[in-house]
């Protein structure tokens, strides 16, 4: 029968390690009040672990390296850090969390209990979940798959809470587990999705820039190639930093050093070194042959000298 079983209960102060929910172990200190106490219980769904945290406060440094976890807190509010994001949640809402470490803090509500419970998917190639990802929060009022998802979990809840006999038969289960994992990959899938849609304006906007740049070469300043993509020099700075890793002004500069060392191999180019310069859109001879050669390893004077044999 799926139901919350191993039951631990702490009521000891001060750090302490213990067998916990989470693969990787866990340190929990309760917080600092005379009616102290933790109660961890834990269900299985399949490998799907299903736990009942009841505490009047407490923080926990953990470890879980070998699943995701939804974190759904029924009565006051937990705050988990994982060092890449701070992020809160409180009744109806709740967590998406990758593998790894991260602290945790649960705030009791008025009654002075808190009521969570941590879901931990197994990570499986199979099932199109990555250990790794950007961890966000799912709000009652957030989209139709948050809340979709919030209510599929607490339902699991409600059932694993209620003992039903649903979840002990095979074709149930598995299809618990595959909605469970379905729906947490959808929701990563939506977060992914703004940050996809901006890196494609981004590369699009490069290309823009980059075919203006090999048009204008002799002429182009940054600005002149931002206002023909239609956007602020700062917007596209920023999209070739996305994109190339690079400023536009260096991508620029490196587009005129290519087509000048073109036009000193050409046989029917320019005949000096400074004709080529000023040709391909560079100033200043004697910056042009600095960056020529870190850029070529010879002077643009010995290119011109072997086109000529």
């Amino acid at each position: 029968m799926v139901r919350f079983a191993h039951e631990r209960a702490i009521t000891r102060k001060g750090p302490r390690r213990h067998r916990s929910l989470f693969s990787g172990g866990s340190r929990i200190t309760l917080h600092d009040r005379a009616d102290a106490s933790l109660r961890i219980e834990e269900g299985f769904l399949g490998a799907v672990k299903v736990g009942r945290v009841t505490t009047t406060g407490h923080d926990v440094e953990l470890f879980e390296p070998g699943g995701v976890t939804l974190l759904m807190p029924l009565r006051g509010r937990a705050q988990v850090d994982t060092g890449e994001r701070r992020l809160e949640a409180g009744p109806g809402g709740a967590l998406l969390l990758p593998a790894g470490r991260r602290m945790t803090r649960v705030e009791p509500d008025r009654s002075g209990i808190y009521l969570g419970s941590p879901v931990i998917l197994p990570i499986c190639a199979d099932r199109g979940l990555p250990p790794a990802f950007r961890p966000r929060g799912a709000t009652p009022t957030g989209s139709t798959l948050e809340q979709h998802t919030i209510s599929l979990y607490r339902w699991l809840y409600d059932e694993v809470e209620a003992e039903s006999p649903l979840l002990d038969r095979e074709k149930s289960r598995d299809a618990w587990i595959e909605s469970l994992y379905d729906s947490f990959a959808a929701l990563l899938a939506e977060d992914e999705r703004p940050r996809r849609e901006e890196a494609s304006r981004a590369e699009m906007r490069v290309r823009q820039a980059e075919e203006y740049m090999r048009a204008h070469l002799d002429e182009a300043t940054v600005a002149d190639v931002a206002r023909a993509c239609g956007v602020t020099v700062r917007t596209l700075d920023m999209a070739f930093r996305q994109v190339r890793d690079a400023t536009p002004k260096s991508i620029l500069t490196a587009l005129r050093l290519q087509e000048a060392r073109r036009l000193l191999l050409a046989p029917e180019g320019p005949a000096t070194v400074t004709e080529a310069c000023f040709r391909a859109g560079l100033g200043h001879p004697s910056r042009f042959a600095q960056a020529y050669r870190a850029s070529f390893g010879e002077s643009p004077s010995r290119t011109l000298a072997a086109r000529r044999g």
